[in-house]
Order: structure tokens, then sequence, then C-alpha cells
């Protein structure tokens, strides 16, 4: 099993920097679910001990109802991806965001380089129903097991089929690549009350100049 592995090389400055490319940030949104999809997956420690839970994917189309405050990042509409697997997210309903780096929502160094990873090579075939799903998979995977291997671990797959399968190609691809010289510029949108979610805002080049100068992350297999 591929898992990733541990940053060679990060400092203490690049990571301030990094962490301030963002002002903070609060935006008010409604989304449209696009792509939706209910997946079986086993996550027994995000479920209370559950051995099996069927769970929703989707493509979240998001339209900003606020007035963007002067410097906002984030655009009028735009599209996103969940990284909370236990937490709803209700349509057709406003919810209320804080606008965070993947640093100070508190994702690591290896977690954002795979993600980059993924995003870079796949976000652009994720138009379709089971593509979208696998997309969001390979999202989960990354972010709540570290590894490349859908069948094992603290995130599972049950469910059968095209989606799995290519949710599973794609991070092994992952696995077996180097982080790409654009950087995508993450932004998570951070709730008490809705699931969190992973999206891009146009950049303007700092964070890509940031994680390339901090090595590059390895993905390596996994003893079982």
């Amino acid at each position: 099993m591929k898992s990733i592995g541990r940053l060679t090389v990060l400092s203490a400055g690049l990571a301030c920097i990094f962490a301030a490319g963002a002002s903070a940030d609060v935006i008010e949104v409604w989304h449209t679910p696009l792509h939706m999809k209910n997946v079986n997956i086993s996550a027994p420690t995000l479920f209370g001990g559950d051995p099996f839970t069927i769970v929703p994917t989707a493509t979240f189309h998001w339209t900003r109802v606020d007035t963007p405050s002067e410097g906002s990042e984030v655009p009028m509409t735009f599209e996103g991806f969940c990284l909370e697997v236990n937490e709803p997210v209700e349509a057709g309903v406003v919810h209320t965001y804080e606008v965070l780096t993947m640093e100070e929502a508190g994702y690591a160094g290896p977690v954002i380089d795979a993600l980059a990873r993924l995003w870079t090579r796949h976000r652009h075939h994720a138009v379709t129903i089971d593509k979208s799903a696998a997309f969001q998979l390979a999202i989960w995977e990354i972010v709540h097991d570290l590894s490349a291997d859908l069948l094992d671990g603290d995130f599972v797959v049950n469910s059968l089929g095209d989606t799995r399968d290519l949710a599973q190609q794609w991070l092994l691809e992952v696995a077996s690549t180097q982080t790409p010289d654009d950087i995508p510029e993450f932004r998570v949108l951070r709730s008490a009350t809705a699931q969190d979610q992973l999206i891009v805002v146009p950049a303007p080049g700092a964070a890509a100049m940031t994680l390339s100068a901090a090595g590059v992350f390895g993905l390596r297999r996994r003893r079982r």
C-alpha cells in the first residue's frame, strides 16, 4: 500500500510566508450539488464505530450572497469538494464560512502536496457522476488516511465498480508523480455547522513559489 511520506525540508520562515498568503475573510454562500452519487465506505473512527456508512459525494457549485470585502480572494461563483466525511452541508441554505489557508486549517505539508498533485492531474476530469465521485473519494483518502489505498486503512471504500477503481488509479498516479510546478491556490472554507470545503482561488503565484522551495514530498509503500 502506498502512503504519504514525510516532508524533507520546510523552514519555519517558509511556512509562515505560506500561511500569511491569505487575509482573514468570512463569506456567505449557498450551493447547488452537481453529479451526486452515494458511496458505501468504512471509516469507524469518523462515524462512532459504525462498520460501514452510506455517504453522498458531489461537486459543489457555490454562489456568494454577500458583498465581498476589499481584498477578498473568493470569486462570486466557484466549485469545491468536501474535506470532511461525517458532516452534512444542507442545500438551498445560506452558509457562513471562514476562509483559511491549508496551514491555518491545520493540514500538513504532505497532505497539501498530495492534493496538489491530484487536483492538477485530475480535477478537470471530474465532470461526470462517476468521475466526480472518484475525485471526492481520492480527496477523502488523502485527507483522512494519508495513503493511496482505498481497500485498507482508516478510510475504506466498499462500493465496487468504476468509481472506486478510478479513484484508486488516480491515487496510485499521485503516489508516483512529483509536485507540479504550478501549485493550486488552495483555501479551506471552515464552518462550525456545515462540511468544510476545499476550493481553489485565483493564484498570484506566491503559494507555488513557497511550496516548490519546500522540496518534493514522497509517497511510499506502506508495509502491511
